[in-house]
């Protein structure tokens, strides 16, 4: 099991599209590249990554039901130290991303989603 976690993870990471030297990263590229492989495109998470991570599709759903204050702190900490064995730190990956910027993308997602179901 480690060995298949392990690989995930590299293999996402490899995936990630390369940016140059002086490039700083978007946002949006940069969830793209590292985080969509299990939350998802949308951020509602991705069914195959949770079953081979053996948790629950949920946990890797990150809009949840409301933002707060107290989500993006979770959030923050999350991405810049990781959250148990399953998701790695980000900290020395953002090369010049704001984390903020980051959550506000995710966020972003949530009122995208919000706005093609709202459509008649």
């Amino acid at each position: 099991m480690k060995i298949a976690l392990m690989t995930a993870v590299t293999i996402a990471s490899l995936c990630a599209p390369a940016l140059a030297a002086d490039e700083k990263p978007t946002a949006d590229k940069f969830y793209a590249g590292k985080c969509a492989s299990c939350h998802g495109k949308d951020a509602r998470g991705n069914a195959k990554m949770a079953k081979m991570f053996k948790v629950e599709a949920k946990d890797l759903d990150l809009l949840g039901e409301k933002r707060t204050k107290e989500e993006d702190a979770e959030f923050t900490k999350a991405i810049l130290d990781g959250k148990g064995k399953k998701m790695p730190a980000f900290k020395a990956k953002l090369a010049g991303l704001d984390v903020a910027d980051l959550i506000n993308y995710i966020q972003s997602l949530r009122s995208a989603e919000a706005k093609a179901a709202a459509k008649p």
